[in-house]
């Protein structure tokens, strides 16, 4: 999956699907209280797109709950698909990566092989660990365990932009971005791996595959035999 960072206007953004996260503004502790899902974006353009949508009373920006718009109004891109991430106060990084792995799961069965997500504007969540969370969670969200399936699809997300509105915390977001880059690729190689059946992955093979890894990352490998596992 080639993921990059862009600093731009979400509005103007073409792209098959643009993933934005709301959240339950409401403060009221009543059992029957109404939600007051409101999307984490100052762009007034995506608020306008999802208001009426939102106003209807069926999406409650629950964690993980999504809601797709088709076409929106006054925007480029063809589907806007808001993702819930719980009450506005409660939100953690967790959540976040939590919801953008819902985004990715939500666009490969339909064959949406490009998207956007866009990180959201929350004090409850720092830039840095807005940006590490998002691309962690995709990179989760984007793993496919089917490898050896005689009837596999391609579902996989070919690629994935994540945008910030904002330069103002732009090293912090960066920095998270790369962050999120190396823990994401990480867990998917080694996911890679846990899945091979062991007719697949012998020992040579496995020995390989890291050296392999290794050399691409710019690090030191020694991958033993027998003999040296002997001495």
């Amino acid at each position: 999956m080639n993921t990059t960072l862009h600093i731009a206007n979400p509005a103007e953004i073409e792209t098959e699907l643009l993933a934005v996260f709301a959240a339950d503004t409401g403060t009221s502790k009543e059992k029957d209280a109404r939600p007051e899902p409101v999307l984490l974006t100052p762009s007034a353009k995506l608020r306008e797109a999802a208001a009426n949508s939102l106003a209807l009373g069926d999406f409650k920006a629950s964690l993980n709950e999504t809601l797709l718009l088709t076409l929106p109004a006054g925007l480029k891109v063809k589907r806007l698909l808001i993702v819930g991430l719980g009450k506005a106060a409660k939100i953690t990084p967790h959540d976040l990566r939590k919801a953008a792995g819902t985004a990715v799961r939500f666009a490969k069965p339909r064959q949406l092989h490009h998207m956007a997500i866009l990180l959201p504007a929350s004090d409850a969540l720092p830039a840095a660990a807005s940006a590490r969370a998002a691309v962690e969670g995709a990179f989760m969200g984007d793993f496919d365990p089917d490898t050896y399936r005689s009837d596999r699809k391609d579902q996989s997300i070919h690629e994935l932009m994540i945008l910030a509105q904002t330069a103002a915390d732009k090293a912090a977001v960066e920095n998270g971005f790369a962050e999120g880059l190396v823990l994401g690729e990480s867990q998917s190689f080694t996911r890679s791996l846990v899945n091979e059946p062991g007719n697949k992955l012998t020992p040579t093979i496995f020995g390989e595959r890291a050296a392999a890894m290794a050399k691409e990352v710019g690090l030191k490998a020694e991958v033993y035999g027998a003999e040296k596992l002997h001495e």
